[in-house]
């Protein structure tokens, strides 16, 4: 049966339980999960998911593009997450109510608010800042700029996350890249157009992404330093100028509860 909503995860045994995850986007309006099992990680068995066992070392976008070609006819919308991302509609309606004002296009950018442990006798959990920036070659807002200049780089904020319409993508291309029918293109919650998966300014009036850090001593640095295209960790020299990374204290996010952070 064809669901309005639908999500696909890459789950390895390292990552983060997955009991509050489903719980909460089940409560938001996911209908159904497909998950891609890497090593002996640990999927529950529920009718609305789909475990498939996959070997692949370098999953997400194999992954990702397997799940649209298989089992993207039977959804309207597919969200393309991260075991630590928590995917909603800002006015806590469902899902499927919110992407339906974006029938227009193939595909929806949303930008993400990052939390991560905090150092020391701070508060457990943390929320970066919405204009938070790492000094990292792919961040930059374009080819040229001044790699010292903190307003030459993006906010990792406007780094997106990606839902969807199966019928309208013919293929997955990179983790933020996506190929439309019609040469059609996605944009942003705020209907504005995407650069190469960014989006010019971050947004949450509509949808968000709250992206949870690992409890295991994972930093910005520990899960960005490494982002493609450079292919290497970052220097702890290159995150400097801008390591004002956690600034703001906040509760955790509760599954069922319906309390969001704002």
């Amino acid at each position: 049966m064809r669901v309005g909503v639908a999500a696909c995860a890459v789950v390895a045994a390292a990552g983060p339980p997955l009991d509050a995850w489903l719980a909460f986007h089940r409560d938001v309006g996911v209908e159904r999960f497909h998950l891609y099992r890497t090593g002996d990680a640990a999927v529950p068995t529920a009718a609305d998911i789909t475990r498939v066992d996959w070997p692949f070392a370098a999953p997400h976008r194999p992954a990702w593009d397997h799940c649209l070609y298989h089992h993207g006819p039977d959804a309207e919308w597919l969200a393309l997450l991260e075991p630590d991302e928590y995917l909603f509609a800002t006015d806590g309606t469902d899902l499927g109510t919110a992407l339906a004002d974006f029938r227009a296009w193939p595909g929806v950018g949303v930008a993400r608010t990052i939390f991560a442990p905090a150092e020391g006798d701070a508060p457990a959990i943390r929320r970066a800042a919405a204009d938070l920036v790492l000094a990292l070659p792919p961040f930059l807002r374009a080819t040229g700029l001044d790699p010292a200049r903190y307003d030459s780089y993006r906010p990792l904020a406007a780094r997106c996350g990606f839902v969807v319409q199966p019928a309208r993508t013919c293929a997955v291309l990179g983790r933020h890249a996506f190929g439309f029918r019609d040469d059609a293109a996605a944009v942003t919650e705020a209907g504005e157009a995407l650069e190469d998966g960014w989006a010019a300014r971050p947004s949450f009036a509509r949808l968000r992404l709250n992206q949870y850090l690992s409890e295991a001593g994972e930093t910005l640095q520990t899960r960005f330093g490494d982002a493609a295209p450079v292919r290497r960790r970052a220097t702890a020299a290159e995150l400097a100028p801008f390591r004002t990374e956690i600034d703001t204290a906040i509760l955790p996010l509760r599954a069922r509860g319906r309390i969001l952070v704002s």
